[in-house]
């Protein structure tokens, strides 16, 4: 009953859907779900082009299949998006299985993809250097992560960024001097992946919500999802880490 109430209610805000890998992956070595086939991304956006209102779509990580088949369907349906890249994992250093479980192994994007995506209009920020949890680094650390990544980016790009995505993104992925490091670094927002929508003038632009989307958000899931009836989960389940 309370996802039906959520359903038909109207709801305020704005909204941005949160991806990860748009590909063709094994489902068991897809511990976290964080892949959806393109299939089900072109009917998600054929969804989402009926919407009177705005979504944003976002991507976590900078796999390769978001130019691959992400890109493609985005330009058919008249969709931009923005792709927070983690920039260790762009150079190679880090592979996907370091924060999409063992086996989970989906190459990056390249910088040649990264520069013809943003010369279309694709947005892209900071997912971090390393995926590190940043409540558990030091100030040095932190400005690390967040300053070295924003500037990498801007290097490759040729203009300046100014979005963050916490790693992880769930409530005690980030805290007061975690967002300080961010704002310090030169960014103007920062998502989390905290289930819920902004409003047009957020209290706090550092603590932006997004609605995770996982492989089995079929049609059906995936409208409920926009209209909130399952921004609860994260109410209840505020002091457990939600992976990614």
């Amino acid at each position: 009953m309370i996802y039906l109430i959520f359903f038909f209610a109207k709801r305020k805000g704005d909204v941005a859907l949160l991806y990860h890998s748009i590909g063709r992956v094994d489902r068991n070595v897809d511990p976290y779900k964080l892949n959806v086939s393109p299939e089900d991304f072109a009917k998600h956006l054929k969804i989402i082009s009926k919407y009177n209102r705005k979504i944003a779509i976002t991507f976590d990580d900078g796999y390769g299949n978001n130019f691959e088949n992400a890109f493609p369907l985005l330009k058919k349906y008249n969709f931009n998006a923005t792709i927070f890249l983690i920039t260790d994992f762009i150079d190679g250093k880090i592979g996907s299985e370091n924060f999409g479980g063992e086996n989970f192994k989906v190459r990056p994007l390249t910088w040649q993809e990264i520069k013809a995506m943003d010369r279309t209009g694709v947005k892209f920020g900071s997912h971090s250097k390393t995926h590190s949890p940043m409540t558990k680094l030091s100030e040095d650390e932190l400005k690390k992560e967040a300053l070295e990544s924003k500037r990498h980016i801007e290097r490759a790009l040729g203009h300046q960024i100014d979005t963050f995505a916490y790693p992880f993104g769930d409530a005690t992925s980030f805290n007061n001097m975690v967002k300080e490091a961010v704002r310090e670094a030169g960014y103007n927002k920062a998502y989390s992946n905290i289930m819920g929508c902004n409003r047009e003038d957020p209290d706090d632009k550092f603590a932006l919500r997004r609605i995770r989307i996982y492989r089995e958000d079929g049609p059906f899931k995936l409208k409920m999802k926009i209209s909130g009836a399952y921004d609860w989960v994260d109410v209840i389940g505020s002091t457990k880490r939600t992976r990614r």
